[in-house]
C-alpha cells in the first residue's frame, strides 16, 4: 500500500524524537535545544520546553511521564553576575512542573557519550543507545558506544547495565512487546563501517545474546529512529 506524506510544520533546524502525548506530537529541534509540540487540530506548533541540552530521542513511560536523551555537552547560563553550567550527555525525566530529573549521566564513573534514542519495556525498564555522531571525540571518557538498560529502583534511583559490546554507532532501538527481542539500528556511517538492523535475543537475566542481522544496508547509510506499527511491523527512518 502506498504512503502519502504531507509537511505539516516547519521547516526547523534538525528534528528528531517524535513522541505522541495523546493529543499532539512532541519532537526535538536539536540545534536550538528545544522540545516543540505540534497540534494536529489547530495546525500550530508551540514551544514545549527550552534549554534541553540538544535533546534527541523522546519517549513517554506507561504513566505518561516524558523522558529525553540529552546528547549535548552541557549549557552555561548567566546568573547574578556569574555563570552556572548544566551538564549534558545524560538521560533525564522531564517533570510536569518544568524541572528536570537526571536518570543517569555516567557508566562506571565515566561520562556517557551522547545518548540518542530510548525505549521502555513492559516492566518499566528504560533502554537507550549511547553513540557519538558529528561531535568531537577527544573528550570521550568511555571507549565504547553501547546500548544500556536502566532499571528503576524502589528508592527512585536507576540501576544501569551495559547490554551490547559489539555496537559502534547504535542509533534507534525497539523492545518487542513480549520483551524477548531488542532491535537496534547499527548505523556507523562510512565505506568500511557496519550499517545494519540487528535483533538481539533478550535472556531471562536481562542480558542480550548474539545479534541476528535482519538487513544489511551497506554501503548505504542505514536506518535511524524506529517504531512498531499496529500490526507489529518495524517502520524506520532512513
Amino acid at each position: 500500500m502506498p504512503w502519502t506524506f504531507e509537511q505539516v510544520a516547519g521547516p526547523f533546524d534538525f528534528t528528531e524524537g517524535p513522541a505522541w502525548d495523546g493529543a499532539a506530537i512532541l519532537f526535538t529541534d536539536i540545534p536550538t535545544s528545544r522540545i516543540l509540540r505540534y497540534h494536529p487540530q489547530s495546525g500550530e506548533t508551540s514551544v514545549f520546553r527550552t534549554s534541553t541540552n540538544e535533546a534527541n530521542g523522546l519517549m513517554f513511560d506507561k504513566d505518561g511521564q516524558l523522558y529525553a536523551c540529552e546528547g549535548g555537552d552541557g549549557v552555561t547560563f548567566p546568573k547574578e553576575g556569574q555563570h552556572y553550567t548544566i551538564s549534558g550527555r545524560r538521560m533525564v525525566r522531564c517533570e510536569r512542573d518544568g524541572t528536570t530529573t537526571v536518570i543517569c549521566d555516567q557508566f562506571e564513573d565515566k561520562r556517557l557519550n551522547s545518548p540518542n534514542d530510548l525505549a521502555f519495556d513492559q516492566r518499566g525498564r528504560m533502554w537507550f543507545t549511547d553513540p557519538r555522531y558529528g561531535k568531537k571525540t577527544d573528550d570521550l571518557e568511555l571507549d565504547h558506544q553501547s546500548v544500556y538498560r536502566a532499571d528503576p529502583q524502589s528508592d527512585g534511583s536507576w540501576d544501569l547495565h551495559r547490554i551490547t559490546s559489539d555496537t559502534t554507532k547504535p542509533n534507534g532501538l525497539l523492545i518487542s512487546a513480549d520483551m524477548q527481542t531488542l532491535y537496534v539500528a547499527q548505523s556507523d556511517y562510512g565505506a568500511d563501517k557496519a550499517t545494519d538492523l540487528r535483533a538481539y535475543a533478550i535472556k531471562e537475566d536481562g542480558t542480550a545474546g548474539e545479534c541476528r542481522i535482519l538487513h544489511d544496508f551497506h554501503p548505504n547509510r542505514g536506518v535511524d529512529g524506529m517504531v512498531f506499527d499496529t500490526e507489529g511491523h518495524i517502520v524506520a527512518t532512513a
